[in-house]
């Protein structure tokens, strides 16, 4: 459902949530499905969840802090996160 090929979406995740949540009828139910497809369903895909997304000694981590709650922005706001 998200994608990050080049020259296909947008490279910002945060345009793929927006349309990903906001498109019809392949929808995602919430922001926290549309956090999950780009971190740990998407490592899952490509067989590296045991080396990368979540925190622990061991793994790879590229990391970002956001002054926002995702799951606090209206979904025509998403876009605007970066």
């Amino acid at each position: 459902m998200l994608s990050s090929d080049r020259d296909v979406s947008d490279l910002n995740p945060f345009v793929g949530m927006q349309n990903a949540l906001a498109r019809s009828p392949q929808i995602l139910p919430n922001m926290k499905e549309a956090i999950r497809s780009y971190t740990i369903n998407a490592a899952y895909v490509m067989r590296q969840e045991d080396l990368v997304v979540s925190l622990e000694v061991g793994k790879y981590a590229d990391m970002i802090v956001l002054d926002k709650d995702l799951t606090k922005i209206p979904v025509n706001n998403m876009s605007m996160t970066y």
